[in-house]
């Protein structure tokens, strides 16, 4: 089963010592991308149909499923920069 992610997890170190983190919780924005998306949908595959037929229309229907496979990939994403002086950490859970 594919799962997006739910939680953004955001660490950053200052030179100076100062530690600041931020959990940002992203699970409350997919009813709202879900809704938008259902919305959308019958816009999308009229818009499909009537531009070429329906070989477009699996066209679009595979590019839509390919971006929620992208976006549900980015669960486990550990992004770590560094740099003289600071540090970033993003952790994408």
């Amino acid at each position: 089963m594919i799962v997006p992610p739910m939680l953004v997890r955001i660490r950053v170190i200052e030179s100076s010592g100062k530690r600041f983190r931020l959990w940002l919780p992203i699970v409350i924005f997919w009813p709202l991308a879900v809704v938008i998306a259902i919305l959308f949908a019958p816009v999308a595959v009229i818009a499909a149909i009537v531009s070429v037929g329906s070989h477009s229309v699996k066209n679009a229907l595979r590019k839509i499923w390919m971006f929620v496979i992208v976006i549900c990939s980015l669960r486990g994403l550990l992004i770590h920069v560094e740099d003289n002086n600071d540090e970033v950490l993003i952790n994408v859970l």
